[in-house]
């Protein structure tokens, strides 16, 4: 009789669905086992990163991961699958984990599909148009007043493209990954996760155009107070349909109980409720933001013949007033038509 042969498991077959080189590195580090733990070196390899020695800034000799291709939505997904193979001895699957954040970060990992489609940036300004009400409030903190107008001019920017919008997909790997969404100051670039669900983009876009407007008016103050604005910006973005995310995790239970304040406009200065919501928000951001004592770096990018951010969004808010008041008088020099007879004049 001839030798019985193994079958194929169908986890490789559900991982070459995803990506074949993926599969066939588990496959031969494994066996095709899928019941073998992974640790960290068994990852490396089946995820195809290399080793690189070069010297760090200290002169010294140091081992860089080193990535093959970007990860494209299905080799995400395909890693998500891996990570439940994963041990956690030795902390493997936690430093995996935080080498996936890191090289997130640096841009280095995901082969994000930038859309910079007129749909995308209309869905957006959509949104921002039809939440942007509930976004008036004075901070604490930081001083400064936000206003709707700031953010509807926000949305303005981003039809003239002088704010990017780009989306792309994390393929799963947002379970891991906690940059949902980004505003990056430098180049007026304002990215969000497709993946999530469509009340967590809610969230995460509000409390990134909070960055924005911090951006294009310069705010200086500590990173401490501009995340905690953020993050009570993008919980009130999300209380305008209902939206109470994220229970059960301390800074955004914080913020969603601020929110509350901003959202009922009870923000007086004399409301000590309110003042200590903030503060258990600021309390909540020094815990997690290891850099909440820096100044953020907001980057000034000359549009319109060398105006400054400031200069430029405050023209775009004078324009918005400007459009308002001109279809108020249009609406009020309107013909009336004729009167229904048969309604009797009393």
């Amino acid at each position: 009789m001839p030798p019985s042969v193994k079958p194929i498991s169908q986890f490789y077959h559900d991982l070459r669905a995803l990506d074949p080189g993926i599969a066939d590195r588990w496959r031969f580090a494994t066996n095709d086992d899928p019941n073998r733990k992974l640790d960290f070196e068994t990852m490396v390899k089946i995820v195809g990163w290399s080793r690189k020695k070069e010297f760090n800034k200290k002169g010294q000799k140091v081992n860089r991961l080193v990535q093959g291709d970007e990860f494209n939505g299905n080799q995400a997904k395909a890693i998500v699958l891996l990570l439940d193979k994963m041990t956690n001895e030795k902390d493997a699957k936690d430093i995996f984990v935080t080498t996936l954040r890191k090289l997130d970060e640096e841009g280095r990992l995901l082969a994000r599909k930038w859309v910079f489609s007129p749909d995308g940036a209309k869905r957006i300004t959509d949104l921002i148009f039809s939440c942007a009400h509930a976004l008036s409030w004075h901070s604490p903190g930081s001083r400064f007043s936000y206003t709707p107008l700031q953010y509807s001019a926000v949305g303005e920017l981003i039809k003239t493209h002088e704010i990017d919008v780009v989306e792309y997909s994390s393929g799963g790997l947002d379970r891991v990954l906690p940059i949902a969404a980004q505003y990056d100051a430098e180049v007026n670039l304002l990215k969000i996760d497709l993946s999530r669900s469509d009340a967590e983009k809610r969230y995460f876009l509000f409390r990134e155009l909070t960055h924005a407007v911090q951006d294009w008016y310069d705010l200086k103050v500590i990173k401490l107070f501009v995340e905690s604005d953020a993050y009570i910006g993008g919980a009130v973005a999300a209380r305008t349909s209902g939206q109470r995310l994220f229970k059960g995790r301390p800074l955004y239970d914080a913020a969603f109980a601020a929110a509350e304040f901003v959202f009922s406009k009870d923000t007086s200065p004399s409301n000590v409720n309110w003042i200590y919501a903030y503060g258990a928000v600021v309390t909540e951001v020094k815990k997690s933001h290891p850099d909440a004592q820096t100044m953020p770096s907001n980057g000034e990018v000359l549009k319109n013949g060398g105006k400054s951010e400031q200069q430029r969004i405050e023209d775009v808010i004078n324009s918005i007033k400007a459009e308002a008041a001109e279809r108020q008088r249009q609406q009020l020099e309107k013909p009336l038509g004729p009167y229904d007879r048969s309604i009797p004049i009393r």
